[in-house]
């Protein structure tokens, strides 16, 4: 209950503190890609629910003559790899918080279907019980390396948040971890020093 009221005092301060620069963003998106602003996506959540996922849009969906669509790189907008770089893609998932589908902290999110598809074997199967986050363990992980984690690093480290009991200093301590990331852009380093709590 501490986590749900958290997750809703902290996303509707951000939305309307953050709205100016997400208005940019969707006008940003609007002039350089063709099509809807929002790109949506069904994610596993919390009791393996589908729910779905909202980010600014940042690839085409140029396709070659098979309809097939072209590798990520080649359909990125140069915007698009901007607002990616500092996570800005992100943001319209304040709403997924609001609405109670995502957690501030939590596990990362699970593609449904695609290449980036995994199973959470049984062992792991706490990671269920946690709303999946906007940022966690994980997702900072991720944005430090700059580059995907192996499937048994992001096992792990959603297990490691998932296992322990909800704790709203160890989330503001992640959140305050995410945020230079953000200001820094995906690839930059942070303390990893962790405090006794977590």
């Amino acid at each position: 209950m501490k986590k749900r009221v958290f997750d809703l005092l902290l996303s509707t301060t951000a939305l309307v503190a953050l709205s100016p620069l997400m208005a940019v963003i969707a006008m940003g998106t609007k002039i350089t890609l063709k099509g809807p602003i929002i790109y949506k996506q069904p994610r596993v959540g919390q009791h393996q629910e589908i729910f779905t996922i909202y980010k600014f849009r940042s690839m085409t969906n140029a396709c070659n003559e098979n309809g097939e669509l072209f590798p990520d790189s080649e359909r990125i907008t140069k915007f698009g790899k901007f607002i990616r770089k500092y996570g800005l893609d992100e943001l319209p998932q304040l709403f997924n918080i609001l609405a109670g589908d995502m957690s501030f902290v939590g596990p990362r999110p699970r593609v449904e279907k695609g290449h980036l598809k995994y199973e959470i074997p049984d062992t792991h199967s706490i990671i269920y019980a946690a709303k999946p986050g906007l940022t966690g363990p994980t997702q900072i992980a991720r944005m430090m390396r700059g580059a995907e984690l192996s499937l048994q690093e992001r096992l792990e480290k959603d297990f490691h948040y998932a296992v322990k009991p909800p704790s709203i200093l160890r989330d503001a301590w992640l959140i305050t971890r995410t945020v230079p990331i953000f200001v820094l852009g995906n690839g930059a380093k942070t303390s990893t020093v962790q405090p006794d709590f977590f």
